[in-house]
């Protein structure tokens, strides 16, 4: 999936993990090392790529990149 591929692209910018090295799975927190701060910034990337507005509630329900890749995918 092309959408997944650039996903992981922009969450390799925020920790030290590499692209190849994260999966669906990877939790932002545990496996790939967020922060909160990350984690907005993450988010205002998101908004900025794909013209949208996620909303506070949504940011604390994406716990894996999954999660991020479905929300996206659904509302981008």
């Amino acid at each position: 999936m092309k959408d997944q591929k650039k996903i992981i692209e922009i969450l390799s910018n925020y920790t030290d993990v590499e692209p190849d090295q994260i999966s669906l799975d990877s939790n932002l927190v545990a496996d790939l090392g967020f922060t909160s701060l990350d984690v907005l910034d993450m988010v205002s990337e998101f908004e900025d790529e794909y013209n949208i507005e996620i909303q506070d509630r949504e940011i604390k329900q994406m716990k894996t990149v999954r999660d991020i890749v479905v929300y996206l995918t659904e509302n981008a």
